[in-house]
């Protein structure tokens, strides 16, 4: 998958249309006129992947090159009829790539969609994000793509990893010693809740919630989620991960 802005498009085609415009005594120079525009246009073509389109505008290139290596000449009406001959057969091969071409958009989701793509210190905030273990801002960041591309099941599984991820890192700030060998959700909060010196109730309580009623029916194959249920889960785990992380603790 690539990211590409469709300016790029819009260029292509406003290029096209001025060397189409082309009349008899236009001058062309190495940073101006069709020579200059054509060469562009291989660049373009090259960035949104027409490759067969590519290659016809860099053999009229070099056509032109035969009349001036460096781009300056003057446009007869010989040249006029090459220049129009070639740009159509551009054309025509863009089409022909059009149709095999497909753009995907993004629809708006409960959270803003940038964020969700270019990463979720922009959701859960710099002070968290920063904080966090690597593998949890891993997971965290493929549960936000996941929204974006409305993948909700998958999303659901990495959010339920990150949350188990800094669930562990939660538990080790209170357990120095004798940590338990196996480590597994229910047991871990188990463990906290039978300390002394216990982490907020509230914390405990919504960490339990999550793993009765998110992550065990999650691991089950017949748990499909949909697009309201996995963005109100990102808002759960965000706030249980953002407690655990300003935690005096941690």
């Amino acid at each position: 998958m690539e990211k590409k802005k469709l300016n790029t498009y819009f260029f292509i085609g406003q290029t096209i249309c001025r060397i189409q415009r082309v009349e008899v005594k236009d001058k062309s120079t190495t940073g101006k006129g069709v020579f200059h525009d054509v060469q562009r246009l291989v660049k373009a073509l090259d960035d949104v992947g027409f490759r067969v389109s590519m290659g016809v505008a860099e053999r009229f290139v070099e056509q032109m090159k035969k009349w001036s290596r460096d781009g300056n000449f003057e446009v007869n009406e010989n040249k006029k009829k090459i220049i129009e001959r070639n740009v159509n057969s551009i054309f025509d091969c863009m089409n022909s790539e059009l149709n095999e071409s497909f753009v995907f958009s993004l629809t708006q989701k409960n959270f803003d969609v940038n964020n969700l793509m270019s990463g979720m210190a922009g959701i859960v905030g710099v002070d968290v994000y920063e904080k966090l273990p690597g593998l949890a801002k891993y997971d965290l960041d493929e549960a936000g793509k996941c929204i974006a591309f409305e993948r909700a099941t998958a999303a659901a599984f990495h959010l339920m990893r990150c949350t188990e991820c800094v669930l562990n890192s939660y538990y080790e700030k209170y357990k120095k010693q004798k940590r338990l060998k196996v480590r597994m959700w229910g047991p871990i909060v188990s463990e906290l809740r039978a300390r002394r010196s216990a982490p907020d109730k509230a914390i405990l309580d919504h960490l339990d919630n999550i793993r009765s009623n998110f992550r065990n029916p999650t691991q089950h194959p017949e748990k499909i989620y949909d697009m309201s249920e996995v963005q109100n889960l990102l808002h759960v785990c965000i706030d249980v991960i953002s407690r655990m992380v300003l935690d005096k603790k941690w």
